[in-house]
């Protein structure tokens, strides 16, 4: 046999073994599409910060608690959403702060000279204590189209058996996820 031969022999089945591989390689080929859709939608409400910013305290004075867990007069304050269109009918709002290291369910205060003894204890509209343990709380509200207010109250309140005068300012942050 002559080395022709014995090449063209071989060329013979390596050409029949790679277009063997690829019609079986063509006929196990399969494709598919995948296809995105959804779509960005603007912010549904704006924080009207000219009634959100700051709450202004009751004059107290030390005396005036008479034991751990005293209070005095609520202070209303409100978050107001306004241009609330008709993307969302629901939020989350969640509220941030440092909080006092003998009662974690109410804000710590703050400044210089800060008093002692004594926290910052925000309610509900119902009155009802909101518990800042953990440095957060959320509270799910509704969403109507237009203008929201939320209703919310302040006040101080004793951690400690005596209070102590000095500053007594507190920071209290927010956010809103919308469903």
């Amino acid at each position: 046999m002559s080395d022709f031969s014995i090449l063209a022999g071989r060329t013979a089945i390596l050409l029949s073994c790679l277009w063997a591989g690829a019609a079986s390689a063509a006929a196990g080929d399969t494709s598919g599409t995948i296809t995105f859709t959804g779509s960005i939608t603007g912010v549904p409400c704006e924080i009207d910060s000219s009634t959100s910013t700051a709450v202004t305290m009751p004059k107290v004075f030390s005396n005036d608690f008479t034991g751990a867990g005293s209070t005095v007069t609520s202070v209303p304050f409100k978050i107001v959403l306004s241009g609330c269109n008709a993307s969302s009918t629901g939020a989350t709002l969640k509220f941030t702060g440092t909080t006092d290291s003998t009662n974690t369910a109410v804000l710590k205060v703050s400044g210089t000279n800060p008093a002692t003894g004594v926290g910052v204890q925000l309610l509900d509209s119902a009155g009802t204590a909101i518990d800042m343990a953990g440095g957060a709380t959320n509270r799910e509200i509704t969403i109507a189209e237009g203008p929201n207010t939320y209703n919310f109250n302040a006040r101080y309140i004793a951690t400690a058996d005596k209070v102590v005068a000095g500053a007594a300012n507190a920071t209290l942050m927010f956010s809103l996820t919308y469903k």
